[in-house]
């Protein structure tokens, strides 16, 4: 067996250098992620169904809770309990996959309408790195 070692003389300075870099794009870009999510999720509300707002009141936006954070989340997670069997079911899903009831994709259609400008998202992270990296 070959054992190979390395050693790096000055990693925690070069760590400690590289952090304000590091700052520069993780706080711009979680707060874009996170502004995308509240604003998916707002979209989500106003495009359910209402009879009783419990639909729209069970909708939840969520963003990875990490500094970085690579995904976004838009859940509906209502159930509905069948009359005579008194199982539950997943209410959202018949509602948007169903062209019985009339209200076939709210649910993709409301969000889709802010994922479709992630660009714009995107832009305000992009322009957020540049106002930090001129002006300190």
């Amino acid at each position: 067996a070959m054992d190979i070692a390395l050693r790096v003389e000055g990693l925690k300075e070069l760590r400690k250098l590289l952090t304000p870099v590091e700052n520069l794009y993780t706080v711009a870009w979680s707060k874009g992620m996170h502004s995308m999510s509240k604003d998916s999720g707002v979209s989500a509300r106003g495009g359910a169904p209402i009879a009783t707002g419990k639909l729209r009141d069970k909708i939840i936006n969520a963003v990875q809770k990490k500094p970085m954070p690579l995904w976004i989340a838009v859940r509906n997670r209502a159930r509905r309990r069948n009359r005579i069997t008194k199982k539950q079911f997943p209410y959202p899903r018949i509602l948007e996959y169903s062209p019985k009831h009339g209200h076939k994709g709210w649910f993709s259609r409301a969000v889709r309408l802010v994922w479709g400008s992630a660009e714009v998202y995107l832009g305000r992270i992009g322009d957020d790195i540049l106002r930090k990296w001129e002006h300190g």
